[in-house]
Order: C-alpha cells, then sequence, then structure tokens
C-alpha cells in the first residue's frame, strides 16, 4: 500500500486481486474446496453439459474460500483448476469450454448459496456433511430429467 498523504490510500493491485478476485488456490487448497458433499455433488449433477457442471463445482468452491461470488468466464479460469476437476470428477472426458447462460449461471449462484450459507452468511451443515466420493463421472453422464429443471 502506498500513501499519497494522511487520509488517501492506494490498495496494490496484489491486494485488491487477494481480496476482490478469484481464489488463487494450490494443490491442498483446490482438494479441500473442490472436495464435494453429497449434497453439493447432486447439484452439480442437476446441470446441463460438461461447462454447467464444471461452472457449478468452480462456483460452490470459490464460495467456500472467499463466502463470494465471481464473475467469470471458463476460458478465463486458471487451468490448473480445471484439470483438477476433469481429473477428480470427469476422467477421461475432454474439456472444451463453452458459455453457460446467464440464467443458469445466477441459477446456480441461488441453489450454491442456498446450500452454503446461512442467513449470517456463515457456512452452514451443508458444508460438513459426509464427502462425495472422488470420481462420479458415470452419475454425470446421465441428463437430469425435465422435472428436475
Amino acid at each position: 500500500m502506498r500513501a499519497l498523504d494522511e487520509h488517501l490510500t492506494i490498495v496494490s493491485e496484489a491486494e485488491k486481486s487477494a481480496l476482490y478476485g478469484l481464489p488463487d488456490f494450490d494443490d491442498f487448497q483446490r482438494a479441500e474446496y473442490f472436495a464435494l458433499t453429497a449434497e453439493e455433488l447432486a447439484l452439480a449433477q442437476r446441470r446441463d453439459g460438461l461447462p454447467g457442471k464444471i461452472t457449478c463445482i468452480l462456483q460452490i468452491g470459490y464460495f467456500k474460500a472467499k463466502q463470494a461470488f465471481f464473475p467469470f468466464r471458463l476460458a478465463d479460469i486458471p487451468g490448473e483448476d480445471i484439470a483438477f476437476l476433469m481429473r477428480r470428477y470427469f476422467p477421461g472426458q475432454a474439456f472444451r469450454p463453452k458459455p453457460v447462460r446467464k440464467e443458469e449461471y445466477y441459477r446456480q449462484r441461488k441453489e450454491i448459496f442456498g446450500c452454503l450459507a446461512t442467513a449470517s452468511g456463515r457456512v452452514n451443515s451443508c458444508r460438513n456433511s459426509r464427502r462425495a466420493p472422488p470420481s462420479w463421472s458415470g452419475a454425470m453422464s446421465h441428463r437430469p430429467s425435465s422435472s428436475q429443471n
């Protein structure tokens, strides 16, 4: 931080990114924040297509880390995050980043918030419930029925 006078302070780009940017996970943090509970898994399974499922898992992990949602495009996500999710949840599948419709993006946020946050803004018991198994690619290959949308 650089002080211009005794009352005005400018935040550096690194500090601004740390406060307001996407989380910058190391390998340990990826394993922690992208580990899904059964409820989180079900939420991701309801998404259409691989880009929708990846977007949902990213939003879940990023929300767990910073208790905030971030606007992002899949093409702008760190390659390490995508590679981790592909290895863990979608082994053997090819990923091509495609845009997720804005309505779906915000629907995911609403459902994630309902699952992970209480009125006080703290992460609730859904986060502490039993973790889903690391590989569920077979379960992810099924499209949700129309009654689940």
